[in-house]
């Protein structure tokens, strides 16, 4: 469990860039920033339950498109 391997009031950033394909599936899932593997397999497991997203659109049309996302894990002091 990431809390576990947190200290009090320490912070953890890990990146994480994927590709939401025309269907809306998620693909092509990568690490830009990695924060050591507890929190890195977090972040993985939740990216792989998300649910299907809305694919972008250009002209009319159904295209992939790259996001990227800072996710941040955060003690609190005691």
């Amino acid at each position: 469990k990431p809390q576990d391997e947190q200290e009090p009031g320490q912070r953890i950033k890990v990146v994480v860039r994927f590709v939401v394909d025309r269907s809306g599936e998620i693909d092509r899932i990568e690490l830009v920033q990695p924060g050591g593997a507890a929190f890195d397999n977090e972040v993985l497991r939740v990216i792989h339950k998300m649910p299907r997203w809305e694919p972008g659109q250009h002209n009319g049309k159904s295209v992939a498109v790259w996001f990227t996302i800072p996710i941040i894990f955060e003690m609190p002091e005691q």
